[in-house]
């Protein structure tokens, strides 16, 4: 069974409180990090960054399983090459920020946190998680892109 119209509204609804994590703001921090005063080699840097943050999109909508999500990124973050663990490098506004893998799975956790508390959700909390990391990894992506290009 899928979830119903109302489930569907909790889930969007809560995704856009302040309790919620911020998508847009997590994109636009990527983006302006990695995209300010570029110069061509960081440039090539932010372009493989982007086809990871596409690739985790991409994951999100081809899996039916919330800890897929979780097990990808954490095993992105555990790689060693240059190539693969860029993406996961501090690109928040400061040195003390957390990585951004780091800060991804944070939401995914509050996000998963919500749907377990919330009671409307519990019957249904497979389909829950899922549709909200999908929002959510949407939201994220559309603003990365957006202040990427802007």
């Amino acid at each position: 069974m899928s979830l119903t119209r109302d489930n569907k509204t909790i889930i969007e609804q809560w995704l856009i409180s302040p309790e919620a994590p911020d998508a847009k703001r997590l994109g636009r921090e990527t983006a302006n990090a990695l995209h300010r005063n570029a110069t061509d080699g960081e440039d090539q840097k932010a372009t493989r960054i982007m086809t990871q943050i596409r690739g985790i999109q991409n994951l999100v909508y081809s899996t039916n399983r919330f800890s897929d999500i979780e097990e990808s990124i954490w095993s992105r973050m555990g790689r060693d090459t240059k190539k693969t663990s860029i993406w996961w490098e501090k690109v928040a506004t400061g040195a003390r920020e957390p990585e951004l893998g780091h800060r991804v799975l944070t939401a995914l956790t509050k996000i998963r946190d919500f749907i377990e508390n919330e009671n409307e959700l519990k019957k249904r909390k497979l389909e829950a998680r899922i549709y909200a990391a999908r929002l959510w990894i949407r939201r994220f992506v559309a603003s990365y892109l957006f202040h990427r290009n802007s």
